[in-house]
């Protein structure tokens, strides 16, 4: 995701949530087990996209992380970079209530025929 980090993060039309992580931790491999199951859980959402990043092969310039893995959600709307950070538990539950509460609904322009 490295490379297309901003594509997707910063998409004004959904709401990302990204999983920043190194491949040999430890929490790490606890936590990809339940992201994968809330991947799972928002797969019909078209408004949604539940992504990971390994931040050992990939950079990018304005993200600081202080401690991984972090999770962190871009909001829909305006320029797709407001985010906030998942602080606390990270059950499936937690997850999926985290993303619902910054969750922002994305209007579509229907067409004219």
């Amino acid at each position: 995701m490295g490379t297309q980090f901003e594509e997707v993060a910063y998409d004004p039309a959904k709401n990302v949530l990204v999983l920043l992580y190194t491949p040999w931790s430890w929490e790490t491999e606890e936590l990809l087990e339940r992201y994968t199951e809330l991947a799972e859980a928002f797969k019909e959402e078209e408004d949604v996209v539940i992504a990971k990043m390994n931040v050992v092969e990939n950079e990018v310039e304005d993200i600081a992380v202080h401690k991984l893995p972090t999770l962190l959600f871009f909001k829909a709307g305006g320029n797709g970079r407001e985010r906030v950070e998942l602080e606390g538990e990270r059950s499936l539950d937690a997850m999926k209530a985290f993303v619902e509460k910054n969750r922002v609904a994305v209007v579509r322009e229907e067409e004219e025929l």
